[in-house]
Protein backbone atom coordinates (compact mmCIF):
# COMPACT_ATOMS: atom_id res chain seq x y z
CA UNK A 1 0.00 0.00 0.00
CA UNK A 2 1.20 3.05 -0.93
CA UNK A 3 2.19 5.80 1.51
CA UNK A 4 0.32 9.02 0.98
CA UNK A 5 2.56 11.45 3.01
CA UNK A 6 3.88 13.56 0.41
CA UNK A 7 5.81 16.53 0.54
CA UNK A 8 6.37 19.13 -2.55
CA UNK A 9 9.26 18.52 -4.42
CA UNK A 10 11.31 21.30 -5.34
CA UNK A 11 10.36 25.43 -4.49
CA UNK A 12 8.45 25.94 -7.27
CA UNK A 13 7.12 22.53 -8.23
CA UNK A 14 3.79 20.72 -8.39
CA UNK A 15 5.53 17.25 -8.36
CA UNK A 16 5.23 15.19 -4.84
CA UNK A 17 7.67 12.60 -4.05
CA UNK A 18 7.65 10.59 -0.99
CA UNK A 19 9.29 11.37 2.49
CA UNK A 20 13.17 10.99 2.69
CA UNK A 21 13.95 8.13 5.40
CA UNK A 22 17.48 9.12 7.62
CA UNK A 23 20.92 7.95 6.17
CA UNK A 24 21.72 6.23 9.42
CA UNK A 25 18.45 5.10 11.16
CA UNK A 26 20.84 3.22 13.87
CA UNK A 27 23.16 6.46 14.40
CA UNK A 28 20.47 9.15 14.15
CA UNK A 29 18.41 6.35 17.58
CA UNK A 30 21.96 6.63 19.07
CA UNK A 31 21.89 10.05 19.04
CA UNK A 32 18.15 11.08 20.62
CA UNK A 33 18.78 8.40 22.82
CA UNK A 34 22.05 10.58 23.97
CA UNK A 35 19.66 12.84 24.72
CA UNK A 36 17.95 11.13 27.38
CA UNK A 37 20.87 9.83 29.40
CA UNK A 38 21.18 12.82 31.84
CA UNK A 39 17.24 11.51 32.56
CA UNK A 40 18.32 8.15 33.11
CA UNK A 41 17.39 7.66 36.68
CA UNK A 42 13.99 9.55 35.91
CA UNK A 43 13.38 7.05 33.47
CA UNK A 44 14.32 4.25 35.75
CA UNK A 45 12.08 5.17 38.18
CA UNK A 46 9.31 5.87 35.89
CA UNK A 47 9.48 2.52 34.11
CA UNK A 48 9.96 0.57 38.45
CA UNK A 49 6.23 3.15 38.50
CA UNK A 50 4.84 1.55 35.85
CA UNK A 51 5.81 -1.83 36.75
CA UNK A 52 4.26 -1.21 40.12
CA UNK A 53 1.32 0.22 38.48
CA UNK A 54 0.64 -3.12 36.05
CA UNK A 55 1.13 -5.54 39.14
CA UNK A 56 -1.57 -3.49 41.11
CA UNK A 57 -3.91 -3.87 38.50
CA UNK A 58 -3.69 -7.17 38.19
CA UNK A 59 -3.90 -7.88 41.59
CA UNK A 60 -7.09 -5.71 41.99
CA UNK A 61 -8.65 -7.68 39.04
CA UNK A 62 -7.86 -10.85 40.99
CA UNK A 63 -8.95 -10.08 44.18
CA UNK A 64 -12.50 -9.14 42.60
CA UNK A 65 -12.58 -13.25 41.67
CA UNK A 66 -12.18 -13.82 45.03
CA UNK A 67 -14.46 -11.58 46.25
CA UNK A 68 -17.43 -13.32 44.42
CA UNK A 69 -16.07 -16.91 45.03
CA UNK A 70 -15.26 -16.69 48.29
CA UNK A 71 -16.83 -13.76 50.09
CA UNK A 72 -20.42 -12.90 48.03
CA UNK A 73 -20.96 -16.52 46.89
CA UNK A 74 -20.59 -17.68 50.96
CA UNK A 75 -22.57 -14.36 52.33
CA UNK A 76 -19.57 -12.94 54.71
CA UNK A 77 -19.94 -9.76 54.58
CA UNK A 78 -16.89 -9.10 57.22
CA UNK A 79 -14.37 -11.00 55.01
CA UNK A 80 -16.00 -8.96 51.58
CA UNK A 81 -15.78 -5.63 53.65
CA UNK A 82 -11.89 -6.42 54.44
CA UNK A 83 -11.44 -7.06 50.95
CA UNK A 84 -12.35 -4.23 50.12
CA UNK A 85 -10.94 -2.32 52.22
CA UNK A 86 -7.64 -4.23 50.61
CA UNK A 87 -8.92 -3.46 46.79
CA UNK A 88 -9.00 0.24 47.85
CA UNK A 89 -5.58 0.61 49.18
CA UNK A 90 -3.73 -1.14 46.19
CA UNK A 91 -5.84 1.13 44.17
CA UNK A 92 -5.00 4.23 45.79
CA UNK A 93 -1.18 3.15 45.26
CA UNK A 94 -2.13 2.19 41.76
CA UNK A 95 -3.25 5.75 41.01
CA UNK A 96 -0.54 6.96 42.65
CA UNK A 97 2.30 5.02 40.87
CA UNK A 98 0.18 6.16 37.58
CA UNK A 99 0.68 9.64 38.52
CA UNK A 100 4.01 9.63 39.49
CA UNK A 101 4.97 7.61 36.15
CA UNK A 102 2.62 10.44 34.40
CA UNK A 103 4.49 13.48 36.23
CA UNK A 104 8.01 11.77 35.26
CA UNK A 105 7.60 11.41 31.62
CA UNK A 106 6.28 14.50 31.36
CA UNK A 107 9.17 16.27 32.73
CA UNK A 108 12.05 14.36 30.79
CA UNK A 109 9.78 15.15 27.61
CA UNK A 110 9.95 18.84 28.52
CA UNK A 111 13.57 18.80 29.72
CA UNK A 112 14.21 16.79 26.46
CA UNK A 113 12.40 19.02 24.27
CA UNK A 114 14.21 22.47 26.24
CA UNK A 115 17.29 20.81 25.58
CA UNK A 116 17.00 20.26 21.91
CA UNK A 117 15.09 23.91 21.21
CA UNK A 118 18.17 25.52 22.87
CA UNK A 119 20.99 23.51 20.82
CA UNK A 120 18.92 24.17 17.76
CA UNK A 121 18.83 27.87 18.63
CA UNK A 122 22.87 28.11 19.11
CA UNK A 123 23.25 26.30 16.24
CA UNK A 124 21.53 28.85 14.33
CA UNK A 125 22.80 31.70 15.61
CA UNK A 126 26.47 30.40 15.22
CA UNK A 127 25.10 30.13 11.08
CA UNK A 128 26.36 33.32 8.56
CA UNK A 129 23.14 35.40 7.38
Amino acid sequence: MANHSFRPAGKHSNVLQAPLKPKNAKHTLKRLLGYLKSSRWSILLAFIACVISTLLTVIGTGLNGVAVDRFIYAGDLTGLAWLCGLMIGLYMVNLIASYLQSLIMIKVGQTTCALLRHQLFAKLQHLPL
